[in-house]
């Protein structure tokens, strides 16, 4: 590619001769200010020129041509004038140029980062820092895909959008945030909903159905016409597929794996119908091993712009992902955290990221359950733990009584939440049944009774006296 074709010095005179022109700071300026900047400018005259008149607005100066004599020798005068003699066009066809101005920018800013890489894939580095350093540059080419001019973001602005969120609620013109179709976590979060930049966490230790939750929200989403990206850190593809078909139909997760000849027609009707409601939803499977907190945000920047946009991601499971830097744990799972609560921010998406909670913990868990949970306390918007209301070792009971409690101890836009109660009955995630919660906690209180000792009986060893 000629670094050439990424240069328009006929467009970048056409909106400094706008600039000049109109003089001073009013609408039409403001619509050019959210398109372009100085630092999109790459010749080196056009360039000093858009600084001044950007300093002028700054300081609430007019900066029409006659303004610009008093920085002659800083900025090329006679361009200056020559610009603004030239400038015939419209506002509309100037703020289509403002808008190439910006997008050349960010493909030579994206041709030098493919130069360098080109580099670095050709040099001695081992392989991961080759694929850290893709990592890097595509994180930052897809940054720049989603980025742009802003305006200025002040109380008053601030207060326009809730102004304008409040009447467009009141209009009926916007709906409420997501529901993930489970009745737990959806009566926690309330009438808002998971809103668009919200970090959702749900820990839960071993064997409780973190993953059959996160499922069960992803399909539930997928067939109401959402667009979902799974990142399964853990499991195959064809793992999720088993978990995904036994959570659409009347099938456990055993049967598929079971020996099923073609003559059986109940299995084949169950694998159809739940086919029929899976094939074709728009939930993306990510399931590369050990990805970095770096390479998931790129990958998710890059389907957002492919997909136009996102409606939620899920991570599962956090302390699977890796940082470039390799050092203390819990300082990795930090940045991971952060990570994705900036991933949600950034391109506008809801992240649903499972967590681990220490092993060495037993009964209803808590905040300090969470491993490293510092960090991850500061950046949830919501904190989700499960646990299993049968809380045993034994696998007959756990399938007996597949009742699990779900408490939102945290949520940064209102009251904490719970308990609430879902089964996993059949390795499927649903809301479940008052009779079978009674049932599962009478069992499980009978489980954390300790050991009833023989009358008599003294913790020293022996008998006392009666």
């Amino acid at each position: 590619m000629d670094f050439n074709n990424l240069i328009d010095y006929d467009f970048e005179v056409s909106v400094i001769g706008k600039y000049l022109s109109i003089g001073e700071d009013n609408n039409e300026t403001a619509e050019l200010d959210t398109l372009v900047s100085a630092d999109d400018f790459y010749h080196r005259d056009t360039k000093a020129i858009m600084r001044v008149i950007e300093k002028q607005k700054q300081a609430g100066e007019k900066f029409d041509i006659f303004t610009m004599v008093d920085f002659d020798g800083e900025i090329d005068f006679g361009l200056a004038n020559k610009a603004v003699k030239d400038c015939y066009a419209s506002l509309s066809i100037i703020k289509d140029h403002a808008v190439k101005i910006s997008e050349l920018a960010k493909q030579r800013a994206a041709y030098v980062l493919v130069k360098d890489l080109d580099k670095v894939i050709g040099g001695k580095l081992d392989h991961e820092d080759k694929m850290t350093s893709l990592s890097d540059s595509l994180n930052k080419i897809a940054i720049m895909m989603n980025s742009g001019s802003q305006k200025e973001k002040t109380i008053t602005t601030a207060m326009e959008k809730v102004i304008a969120y409040c009447d467009d609620r009141a209009s009926g013109r916007i709906e409420n945030g997501i529901k993930t179709g489970i009745a737990a976590i959806d009566k926690a979060m309330g009438d808002r909903g998971i809103g668009k930049t919200d970090f959702i966490v749900l820990g839960a230790r071993p064997k409780t159905g973190k993953t059959l939750v996160s499922l069960a929200v992803s399909a539930n989403l997928a067939m109401e016409g959402k667009k979902v990206l799974f990142f399964s850190l853990e499991m195959s593809e064809f793992e999720l597929g088993v978990r995904l078909m036994a959570n659409a139909s009347y099938m456990k997760p055993s049967d598929i794996y079971s020996y099923v000849g073609h003559d059986n027609d109940e299995f084949w009707s169950n694998v159809s119908t739940a086919s029929h409601r899976l094939m074709d939803k728009d939930l993306y499977i990510e399931d590369t091993p050990a990805l970095k907190i770096q390479q998931i945000k790129a990958i998710a920047k890059q389907f957002s712009a492919k997909l136009g946009g996102l409606d939620l991601i899920v991570v599962d499971y956090l302390q699977k992902a890796g940082v470039n830097d390799k050092g203390r744990h819990d300082l990795a799972v930090g940045e991971i955290s952060s990570g994705l609560k900036d991933l949600a921010k950034e391109i506008e998406c809801p992240v649903f990221a499972l967590s681990q909670l220490n092993r060495n913990g037993k009964g209803k868990p808590d905040m300090t359950h969470l491993r490293e949970s510092g960090q991850i306390e500061q950046d949830a918007d919501a904190i989700f733990l499960i646990h299993n209301v049968v809380d045993s070792e034994n696998d007959e009971e756990l399938h007996k009584h597949p009742i699990v409690e779900v408490n939102m101890p945290a949520y940064r836009h209102g009251q904490s939440a719970g308990p609430f109660y879902l089964t996993k009955k059949f390795g499927k995630i649903r809301d479940a049944d008052q009779k079978d919660v009674a049932a599962a906690k009478s069992v499980g209180q009978q489980e954390a009774k300790p050991n009833q000792r023989p009358a008599g009986f003294k913790a020293s060893g022996g008998f006392a006296p009666q």
